[in-house]
């Protein structure tokens, strides 16, 4: 899946208006000015807690954290084959965690 393709399916589905930036060679995804998603290489990553980790872990999801340089991130694998109703839950949770640490 290219970005745009990645992009079209998670802004479809996810629940929430949204604004795409070009950025790092993938695609930042804000809502209210707040980035709480990325897209690189065709994949869908959400700001999340380790919490909010184990949380989808134990829902049988596995979560693989992007790296930049080395640098663990604190952006997490959503899956294609994600429900809408659990996307738009885990939407909800990340864009919360993004407007909270962003203060």
């Amino acid at each position: 899946m290219s970005n745009d393709e990645a992009l079209s399916w998670f802004t479809e589905k996810c629940g929430v208006p949204v604004k795409p930036r070009k950025m790092f060679g993938g695609v930042g995804v804000f809502s209210d000015d707040v980035m709480f998603a990325l897209i690189h290489g065709g994949v869908v990553y959400m700001k999340s807690t380790s919490e909010m980790a184990g949380k989808y872990m134990d829902d049988g999801y596995r979560f693989e954290p992007p790296f930049r340089k080395g640098i663990k991130m604190p952006y997490w694998y959503v899956p294609e084959m994600l429900e809408d109703d659990k996307l738009q839950e885990w939407t909800v949770e990340s864009l919360e965690h993004a407007r909270a640490s962003k203060r």
